[in-house]
């Protein structure tokens, strides 16, 4: 993987002020581009979230033409397949 670039947290939380949601969007070395969206538990390791549809990573991969590819992974790793798919 390259080396990553910028890195923004964005925490949500409840009316009682406890954290419903922990989204990372980690940018390429120029900042041009979202490379990757990750959702993150309270102690930040990678977790499943609705608003990731399901999976833990999103990694978006650009070829030298910029089209753009969408990649859904689990925390793991290992490639998302949502139920019923």
């Amino acid at each position: 993987m390259p080396p990553a670039g910028f890195r923004v947290c964005i925490r949500s939380f409840n009316t009682e002020h406890a954290q419903t949601q922990h989204i990372r969007y980690v940018f390429s070395p120029d900042t041009a581009r979202t490379e990757e969206i990750q959702s993150l538990s309270l102690e930040g390791e990678l977790e499943a979230h609705p608003a990731l549809g399901g999976a833990a990573r999103l990694v978006i991969e650009t070829d030298a033409d910029g089209n753009r590819q969408l990649i859904r992974l689990n925390a793991d790793g290992t490639p998302f397949q949502p139920e019923g798919d």
